[in-house]
């Protein structure tokens, strides 16, 4: 978690800070801990979704579901990590590339 949350700091520190230019090397190494934050801490995200599913869901189906993910989360975050840093990539692409572009 401690990466992923001084990533997220870098990253939003430079981008708000009186309205001035953001520096590109902050951004970029706040983007770099943000993945490797998302890649150290998916696992335990992952579990604790899982189980806060199982206590919301009113189905039999879902519940087994988010017991299966919770019994072993590392497993399940390793199934989809790959489409979720493929989505924060493409998210950040998006939002930079028209940054760059009007600038």
């Amino acid at each position: 978690m401690i990466p992923l949350l001084a990533g997220l700091g870098l990253f939003a520190g430079p981008v708000h800070r009186n309205g001035k230019e953001p520096d590109a090397l902050l951004a970029g190494a706040g983007l770099a801990l943000i993945m490797v934050g998302l890649v150290l801490a998916g696992p335990w995200l992952t579990m604790r979704a899982a189980r806060l599913a199982a206590r919301l869901t009113r189905s039999a189906v879902t519940l087994l579901a988010a017991q299966r993910m919770a019994a072993d989360p590392k497993a399940a975050f390793r199934a989809v990590s790959g489409l979720v840093l493929a989505v924060f990539i493409g998210t950040a692409i998006a939002g930079l590339v028209p940054a760059v572009l009007s600038g």
